[in-house]
Parts: structure tokens; C-alpha cells; sequence
């Protein structure tokens, strides 16, 4: 502090990360046609079981390696002058995180027939052919370098000004501008893949230091690549423009606030105005995209005002029962990458021509929401409180499946036609409403021991699109659980403290892709946390999360829309993560 009415506060972050995994997928297989499936079991219209004629792509074998570098930093400045009735604060930042990425795949495929299950849950594929690796061949290759930058500077200026008229006690007001820009590019080469099977090279001469005994081969690919293309020429490395975009966010708000207190009443009530401007570019061109021809650049631009009024009001019931209103226009910027205005397709002969395109037309998340609460402290930091809220969405944001009409070139043989693409776009919805209570219960127990635990109830009902009343289809919020339950076991003294809690959410739709909806099913976790002082200036930590190694599941939607156990899409294992670790305060 430069003096006892003035404070200066700087922040400075600079973190750097690197990762690196790898992937096997072994005995899959594609399904190139349904109507080629053999001796089909059909349950509620889902083929969940059957025999697969031979074909040259069933025996399915591939590798994956991946390598990031990762930085961020972020510097911040906060003056704050105080005087006896009114405080100023000012504040400056910027920030920015580079991305990375080394994207290194492999395909092979061997020719054989094969029977599949999904009766219980879970893929089942037995290959009729016990494939040796001279039964497979490349069949494809590719080395992605992808870049992501992204800026941020913002600057921001709050007033506080304490009245002494009996009802009203402090008047804030405020305004703030944030700059964001983000853009991405992506350098990819593709490396000729064999015709035939046969030994024309030895895969363990690209076998990595992961490999060992008793586990799935590991391949360096980045050897493979090294190899391959000295001895075949590529195409590539090029810069895939459908990959390329930029684009800038212009935030402007500005805020008033007043804060009351009266007997047992107290609050506050406002508005914010907000202003949000977007400007992107992205890249067309015809041709085939590592030889693209007539490029040129594809700028949108948006902007939307929101006004946002705000009350909250809470009375003391009794010393020790507090009721809460709050009412409030809210909205909720789409993430970034939904914005952008790039778009990509691919088409295949057994599957047809699918694509995905960002969108930055879109709106925000809007809606106008209220919440009713009771609180009871029943003693020293204990609560057992009930709430009820409800939202009137106006607009959401979800993931949908347009039919389009594209042109595609032929990467083989450079001709171009016009086609129907199902292409995965992120939409507004039409909105609809949200309801639902959540109780909250913390005790305080004896020795240092407490317990704490939430349920919330969560129930959503939307407007359908014309275009899914008539597919018969539901319209689902994004990210909905119905149910959610978190509970806390503690133990905490002046020098040691531990935490055993247990998280759950039940399943929930997550994005649509090709038509159809996916959802992830119920999961919960236990996670641990322990912390010991060994000063006032400076502890240890530790935290194992998914202590008992719990897995989710995800399935596809049937053609109403609604999760199908029938249609499973994979089963998500976290793996347990742990953190050891140090703080000192300086």
C-alpha cells in the first residue's frame, strides 16, 4: 500500500505444460453398410447384433500419438483509493495462452469377416480370422501440427459511494471494456498408405519406449513418418485452410447498483448494460485442400445488447432464519470455438459426406431467472437450508445435424461435384423453461469432525424446432443432469486438515453429432484432499480424485431423441490422478 488510503495490487502468472500419451485401438472393426449385416437382431429399430461379410477394412488396427506444449501468463493491476465515504478502484490486465500440438495417427487394416453384440451393453466383435501382422496393411497416415493463440486486455474502473439516508446505504456504478482475440492453424501432412498386405518393412523398427511386455504394441510415429517419407513422397506438409480462422470479441458493460439495509431488510437492485461485438475470418477456396486454388478470405461479423436488471432481498426471519429472493436476467457467451466461422467435410463411399461448421451468428444463453430460499443456522457453522428456482429460457445453445449442400473435390483424382453433407453446427435453441429445489444440510460435528451435503433437482422442458416435431424428436438442454448429490466427510484442526467427498450427477445430453443426440450416463467419484501446516507461511497438500477408479459410459440417442442402452459409443475410464504439492505465502 502507498499510504493507508491507497492500494496497489499486481498479480504476475506465468505457467508452462507439457503433454504426451498414447492410443491402440485394436479389433474393431467398421461398419461400411447396416444393409450388408448378415443374420441381424433388431431391438426397438437398433441392429444390435449380427455377422459382417469379409471385407478389407474389418480387422482394425490403429496408433496414436500425441505431444503438447502448452503456455499461459497473465499480469494484473489493481489501484484502490479509499476515503471516508466513497471508494475508486481501477484495474488493468492482460493474459495469453499458446497451444502446441503434434497429432500423430496410423491405420491399418487386414481382410476378414466378423460377428458383433451390443446385447450386453457393450461391443462384443469376434473376428472369424486369427490375423497375423502380415495380414495387415497401412491403409492410413497423417501428422497434424495444430496451433492455437489466444489474447486477452481488459481494463475496468468501480465506484462505491456510502450514503447515510436510512434506507439506502452505498450507490456502485462501473464499466468495463475486455479485448479477446483467438485464432488457430493447423500444418498437416498425409503419408501414402500400402496396397497390399505383406513384410515390405518391420512395424517393431518403429516401436516406441512405451512398449513392453504383456501390452499393446506402442509405434513412434513421428519414426514412421521420418521413414515413410523419405523413401515416398507426401502431400504435405501444407496449411489446411479449412482448419485456419481468427476472430476478436469486444465486450463493452457498464453497471449501477444500489444497496439497501433496513431493519431486518436488506439487498441490493440493478441493471447492467453489456454490449458484445464479434468480428472472424475464416478461408474458402475449390480444390483439393493440399492444393487449394482461388483462396480467399470469409469475414462475419455480430453484435447483440443486453440489458440485465438484478434485485436480491433477504430477511431475518428470526436470529437464526434468514429468507432469500433474488430475480435477475441472466446471459452466457457461446464458448469460442463454437464461433468460428471455419467449416470442414470429408465424404466416403461407405458412409456419405459428413462435415462440421462453427457459427458465428450465434446468441448467447439467455434467460430470466428466480430463486426462493430458507436458510437455518442451527449452530456454529451449520446450515440446513431449502431453495426453490425456476428459469424462463429465451435461448440456449446446442449442437444440431443440417442437411447442406457442399462442393467436394476428390482428393484422388481432383474432381468436383456438388453434394449432401450432414453437417454438425452448434444452434440456437427456442428456448423453454427450468425448474427445480436443492437442499443443502452442513454440520459442524464435536473434536473437529462436520459433514456437508447438497441434492439438487434439476427438471428442463424445451420448445421444439419445427424440424424436430417433425422427426419426432425431444429437445434436450445441454449439460442437464436431473439429478445431482455431492457429500463431504471432514476433519480439521489449526495445523491438519482432510476431506473425503463423494460427487454425482445422473446421465445427462452432451452434443449432437450426424442426428443423432449422445448422452453420458450417471457417474459419481470419491475424491480425497489432506493439507498440513507446517507454518503460518506454509503447507503441504495432497488430493487423489476418482480414488476408487469409477468409469462412465456414453450412449446414442434412438430416434426420438432419448438415450438408447441399446446404442452404446464408449465407455470413459478417468483413471485415478494424484497431486502432491506445496504453498507459501510471501
Amino acid at each position: 500500500a502507498a499510504n493507508d488510503n491507497l492500494d496497489f495490487v499486481f498479480n504476475n502468472l506465468y505457467s508452462k505444460s507439457e503433454h504426451e500419451s498414447y492410443g491402440t485401438y485394436s479389433s474393431g472393426f467398421i461398419l461400411q453398410n447396416i444393409a450388408n449385416i448378415e443374420n441381424p437382431v433388431i431391438v426397438d429399430g437398433t441392429v444390435v447384433a449380427g455377422d459382417l461379410p469379409a471385407h478389407n477394412n474389418l480387422g482394425y488396427y490403429g496408433n496414436a500419438g500425441y505431444r503438447g506444449e502448452f503456455k499461459t501468463q497473465a499480469h494484473d493491476l489493481k489501484v484502490t483509493y479509499k476515503a471516508d465515504d466513497y471508494t475508486v478502484t481501477g484495474q488493468l490486465g492482460y493474459s495469453k495462452a499458446d497451444g502446441e500440438v503434434s497429432d500423430v495417427y496410423s491405420e491399418y487394416y487386414a481382410n476378414t469377416n466378423a460377428s458383433f453384440t451390443l446385447e450386453n451393453g457393450t461391443p462384443d466383435v469376434t473376428l472369424s480370422a486369427d490375423l497375423s501382422p502380415q495380414d495387415y496393411r497401412l491403409d492410413y497416415n497423417h501428422k497434424n501440427d495444430i496451433l492455437n493463440d489466444s489474447d486477452e486486455l481488459y481494463a475496468q474502473f468501480d465506484v462505491e459511494y456510502l450514503l447515510d439516508t436510512g434506507f439506502f446505504t452505498a450507490i456502485k456504478a462501473g464499466v468495463k471494456y475486455r479485448e479477446h482475440t483467438k485464432a488457430a492453424s493447423l500444418m498437416k501432412a498425409n503419408y501414402p498408405k500400402v496396397s497390399a498386405a505383406g513384410e515390405s518393412f518391420n512395424l517393431g523398427m518403429f516401436a516406441s519406449d512405451s512398449t513392453s511386455d504383456g501390452i499393446l504394441w506402442q509405434f513412434d510415429n513421428n519414426q514412421y513418418a521420418d521413414w515413410i517419407s523419405s523413401t515416398s513422397p507426401t502431400s504435405g506438409p501444407y496449411e489446411h485452410l479449412d482448419y485456419t480462422f481468427d476472430l476478436e470479441e469486444t465486450v463493452t458493460a457498464g453497471y449501477v447498483k444500489a444497496v439497501f439495509e433496513h431493519n431486518k431488510w436488506r439487498g441490493n437492485m440493478g441493471v447492467r448494460a453489456v454490449k458484445t461485438e464479434l468480428d472472424s475470418r475464416s478461408v474458402e477456396y475449390t480444390g483439393r485442400s493440399f492444393a487449394p486454388e482461388n483462396i480467399q478470405d470469409v469475414y462475419s461479423s455480430n453484435s447483440y445488447d443486453d440489458f440485465l436488471p438484478s434485485v436480491n432481498i433477504n430477511y431475518d426471519f428470526t436470529d437464526d432464519v434468514v429468507l432469500r429472493f433474488a430475480a435477475a436476467k441472466v446471459m452466457s457467451r457461446p464458448d469460442y470455438d463454437f464461433l468460428s466461422a471455419r467449416k470442414s467435410g470429408y465424404c466416403a463411399a461407405a458412409t456419405g459426406c459428413k462435415g462440421s461448421q462453427g457459427n458465428p451468428d450465434l446468441k448467447p444463453y439467455r434467460s430470466t431467472q428466480y430463486d426462493l430460499s430458507a436458510e437455518w443456522y442451527f449452530n456454529e457453522s451449520s446450515i440446513l437450508s431449502l431453495a426453490y428456482f425456476y428459469k424462463d429460457i429465451d435461448s440456449y445453445i446446442t449442437n444440431t445435424t443440417i442437411e447442406k449442400q457442399w462442393t467436394w473435390t476428390d482428393p484422388d483424382t481432383g474432381v468436383e461435384e456438388v453434394r449432401d453433407f450432414l453437417v454438425t453446427q452448434p444452434q440456437n435453441g427456442l428456448g423453454g423453461e427450468n425448474s427445480g429445489f436443492e437442499v443443502n444440510y452442513t454440520q459442524k460435528l464435536m473434536y473437529g469432525f462436520g459433514i456437508q451435503t447438497n441434492y439438487t433437482y434439476s427438471d428442463a422442458e424445451l420448445e421444439q424446432t419445427p424440424e424436430q416435431k417433425a422427426a419426432g424428436e425431444e429437445a434436450v438442454l445441454p449439460n442437464n443432469s436431473e439429478d445431482t448429490f455431492n457429500a463431504t466427510v471432514y476433519y480439521e484442526n489449526t495445523a491438519f486438515s482432510a476431506r473425503v467427498s463423494y460427487t454425482y450427477r445422473s446421465e445427462y445430453f452432451y452434443t449432437n453429432y450426424l442426428g443423432l443426440n449422445q448422452y453420458k450416463d450417471g457417474f459419481g467419484q470419491y475424491d480425497l484432499n489432506v493439507s498440513y501446516n507446517i507454518s503460518e507461511d506454509f503447507n503441504l497438500i495432497f488430493q487423489a480424485i476418482n480414488l476408487t477408479n469409477e468409469e462412465q459410459e456414453a450412449t446414442s440417442g434412438n430416434s426420438t431423441g432419448m438415450p438408447d442402452a441399446n446404442r452404446p459409443l464408449a465407455i470413459h475410464d478417468y483413471g485415478r490422478r494424484f497431486l502432491i504439492g506445496a504453498q507459501m505465502k510471501f
